[in-house]
């Protein structure tokens, strides 16, 4: 955490993510000590030996932190403006390109379908799903399926840690008022923030699932109205959708090696609605 910590105040980009971690590494801290204090599921194994709850939680955390590093340390891809210049288009492809918001004033560049400019890292990322305040960058082509597995990994800790700071909580109705908030004065407030992170990050999960299995963004799932090849067509199309098999395969396995992808809008777009779409393919490939 000291290196991302320092990476984070040499880099301009990622400066407003100095918050996001020194708030993940206190809120670990806070937690397993909330845990090591009081008599909880973990504690009350411990007394009969049993690590098992301990090391649960430990494992976890590492897990998490692992793919938090590896994320936070990932490039989104950004699109390489020599390698799509402006230079070399005619008058018309170059006014078609300013219409359809494919050209970048500010990187000078072609950007490929589904790029946008990012105004916080000042570059324009190649399939562009959002720009992340934990990691201070932004979630693209290159590293979105990185940021699902620490997602992933972030929702398995914060499953357990909330479990065992809920087992710590010491509330009696015979107790006066004042002395159930001692006693839990601080896996009270430890409790809420897991369990608040935990519903964040099951409904994050679900949603980059949903756009995983789709091959969708999340700009271009909340932006779609205004994206102009996705305005014209029908809403519920999803003009990226292979078919389940072959998206995850991409989203897992090949995105970072064929970025960045020459992606296309098909010409036969139609209502899937009309057509009995099916998610185990998709009628336009």
């Amino acid at each position: 955490f000291f290196s991302l910590w320092t990476w984070s105040m040499n880099d301009k980009a990622r400066s407003a993510s100095q918050g996001a971690v020194a708030f993940w590494v206190v809120f670990q801290v806070l937690t397993v000590i909330t845990v090591l204090r009081h008599d909880n599921y973990a504690t009350q194994a411990l007394h009969h030996g049993q690590w098992g709850w301990l090391v649960l939680l430990g494992v976890t955390i590492v897990v998490a932190d692992v793919m938090y590093w590896r994320v936070y340390h990932s490039c989104p891809g950004f699109v390489d403006p020599e390698q799509f210049p402006l230079e070399g288009l005619t008058n018309e492809e170059l006014d078609a390109a300013f219409e359809s918001k494919r050209a970048c004033p500010f990187c000078n560049a072609y950007r490929p379908m589904r790029s946008k400019h990012c105004h916080d890292c000042e570059r324009c990322v190649a399939k562009f799903d959002h720009h992340c305040f934990w990691i201070g960058s932004c979630v693209g082509e290159r590293n979105h399926n990185i940021f699902y597995w620490f997602v992933l990994s972030a929702t398995v800790m914060l499953l357990v840690a909330t479990t065992q700071t809920h087992s710590s909580l010491d509330f009696s109705i015979r107790r006066p008022l004042m002395a159930n908030i001692t006693r839990n004065l601080m896996a009270a407030p430890v409790f809420a923030v897991c369990l608040g992170l935990l519903v964040f990050c099951v409904v994050l999960l679900g949603c980059h699932t949903w756009l995983a299995i789709t091959n969708q963004t999340t700009w271009e799932m909340a932006k779609r109205q205004t994206i102009p090849y996705l305005k014209q067509l029908p809403y519920e199309a999803m003009p990226f959708d292979e078919g389940i098999r072959n998206n995850i395969h991409y989203f897992c396995c090949a995105a970072a090696r064929l970025y960045p992808r020459n992606w296309r809008i098909p010409d036969n777009i139609t209502d899937p609605r009309r057509n009995g779409f099916n998610w185990l393919h998709n009628e336009y490939y």
